[in-house]
């Protein structure tokens, strides 16, 4: 008999695969993400909480809130290296994730790595390279930003 899976449970897993992201990419867009599951399960997590504090510090400094720069600075949603936008890194970390997703699970149903990254590619129309990449995270490592951490 397969388990019940209630709302709550994916918004819980929903909330948590955002936390990971946060915390391997310290881009701000999959904590507001978690946020707004959260409200939904009408319970914020600690590092949420956190995470905002840090931001008010930030924002109430002397000469913290000057312009939208320095506002968007505040909550980590500047542009980095590239002029990528936290929106768009976000994009590209979800989609890594999916994609790595999706050939783990044709892994488990059987296929051989080869078979997977193929089928993977063609169906979200990537080259297979792009797909291996992804996988095998050979892509370039960026510098990681700040995360904060939950209190003790």
């Amino acid at each position: 008999m397969n388990p019940v899976i209630t709302r709550g449970d994916l918004i819980r897993i929903a909330t948590e695969t955002n936390h990971m992201l946060y915390q391997g990419t310290g881009n701000p867009i999959h904590l507001w993400a978690a946020y707004q599951q959260a409200r939904a399960a009408k319970g914020i997590p600690g590092w949420i909480i956190d995470y905002f504090d840090e931001c008010a510090s930030r924002l109430l400094a002397p000469g913290g809130a000057s312009s939208s720069k320095v506002i968007a600075a505040a909550f980590g949603l500047g542009t980095q290296g590239g002029g990528r936008s936290a929106g768009a890194r976000a994009r590209k970390a979800q989609q890594h994730l999916a994609v790595g997703q999706m050939v783990r699970h044709r892994r488990h149903k059987g296929q051989t790595a080869t078979e997977a990254i193929f089928d993977v590619s063609e169906e979200i129309g990537l080259s297979y390279d792009t797909v291996k990449e992804i996988v095998t995270r050979r892509s370039p490592k960026r510098k990681r930003r700040k995360v904060v951490q939950p209190a003790k």
